[in-house]
């Protein structure tokens, strides 16, 4: 039920999506889509789908510094965010079975572990175990962003209807 696939029913504005995976699909298309719009040049559009689309590996070009790139990420990461973020604020609100898991989750980290992952390089919404190491690695944003909204209900300032 944590899973971002799992089906559920969830209503955001006007629009009634199966999953989480694909209302950040969504989401996630028009805010490319809005941030392409502004775009003045070819140039700047190009930056856009450098940043947001092509695989992780491919992105750093060839003529730019690893601040440049850095920067870059940390953007798209914080984007990315945000949108699975809004997501999991929906599900928690709307699917009581996730809602009930989060809560009695108490104060433990919630952690999504990718066990599929082939590219270790690459991954930055889940984690995989590193075996030599016996840790779980990787940007565990989906773990983060359910524990954030865990916090928020604990806070107040999530509501659920």
């Amino acid at each position: 039920m944590l899973s971002n696939m799992y089906p559920c029913k969830l209503t955001y504005g006007d629009e009634t999506f199966n999953s989480v995976e694909q209302m950040f699909h969504v989401l996630l298309y028009r805010f490319l889509v809005s941030k392409t719009m502004k775009c003045k040049t070819s140039f700047e559009c190009k930056e856009v789908y450098k940043t947001y689309v092509l695989d992780k590996k491919e992105k750093k070009g060839k003529y730019e510094s690893k601040e440049d790139y850095e920067k870059r990420e940390k953007e798209r990461f914080m984007a990315e965010y945000r949108i699975i973020h809004i997501c999991h604020q929906v599900k928690f609100q709307q699917f009581k079975p996730f809602r009930d898991i989060i809560i009695n989750s108490g104060d433990k980290d919630i952690v999504e572990w990718c066990y599929w992952i082939q590219d270790k390089s690459i991954d930055t919404f889940g984690t995989y175990k590193d075996e030599e190491k016996g840790l779980f690695v990787g940007g565990n944003i989906c773990g983060r962003s359910m524990m954030a909204v865990r916090q928020e209900y604990k806070e107040g300032k999530l509501k659920v209807n």
